[in-house]
């Protein structure tokens, strides 16, 4: 557990955002992970991480919007093909079809840009792994660790996490993307957090759950790789985190 965790949040170190608050983020987020996960005596809860989380919070419900979902597709395509520079409302624009300022009108700086295209790549990995008829909402935790250890979202999530390392680095090349950066940092686990919501309940606890869980699961496939059974390494990693989850919490 402790190799994963460090994979988690090795390379963001490199980060120049807000250092004293990543600081203290960092700090709650390995406190939690050893009361939880290790068994060590619990720290009093702060508010650095939810700080920092907040700050950089993606909109979960942008989705909800056609426009909104085309747009933030075009983000991740332009990325994907060109790097984070090539990155602007004129591109994302071209990509649609559209004006840079109806673009604008979404999305308004450049760090919004970047948000949008993690979200663009996260719904994407959420739609394909929705299409596995195995992969269904849970309704209890041993669902949820079944489906987050099933092949499918292991696979799915190693895409997720490569892309974000990608952007992450490209915005450390470039101090003026130190924002955006954090964006990838501590935007993810929303997804997570959503499913620890539907089998737990609204407790205060659910958020930093999340938040370590989220980076347990995209650490294995690095993990995994000096293995030579790669899908069957990472997933026997994921379920090792969510089986000491449940026994810690479910009881």
């Amino acid at each position: 557990m402790m190799h994963l965790m460090f994979q988690a949040e090795a390379l963001y170190a490199l980060s120049r955002w807000r250092p004293l608050l990543e600081r203290a983020a960092l700090g709650e987020l390995i406190g939690h992970f050893g009361g939880v996960w290790l068994g060590a005596k619990p720290r009093p809860r702060g508010h650095a991480l939810a700080t920092a989380e907040s700050s950089v919070r993606i909109d979960e419900n942008m989705d909800a919007s056609g426009q909104a979902q085309a747009l933030m597709a075009a983000a991740m395509a332009v990325v994907a093909e060109h790097g984070l520079a090539s990155l602007t409302h004129r591109a994302v624009a071209a990509r649609c079809g559209m004006t840079a300022g109806a673009v604008a009108h979404y999305f308004r700086s450049s760090d919004d840009l970047v948000a949008a295209a993690v979200q663009g790549q996260v719904a994407a990995i959420k739609a394909q792994a929705s299409r596995s008829s195995t992969l269904k909402s849970p309704q209890s935790l041993e669902e949820l660790a079944r489906i987050l250890a099933s092949q499918e979202v292991f696979e799915a999530g190693d895409l997720a996490g490569r892309g974000r390392r990608r952007i992450f680095l490209a915005t450390v090349r470039d101090p003026s993307r130190a924002a955006a950066g954090a964006t990838v940092r501590f935007a993810q686990g929303s997804t997570v957090a959503g499913e620890l919501r539907r089998c737990m309940g609204m407790r205060a606890e659910v958020s930093l759950h999340a938040s370590v869980l989220s980076r347990l699961i995209s650490a294995a496939p690095i993990v995994a790789r000096a293995h030579e059974r790669f899908g069957s390494a990472g997933t026997t990693l994921v379920r090792g985190a969510m089986d000491r989850f449940v026994s810690e919490v479910g009881r």
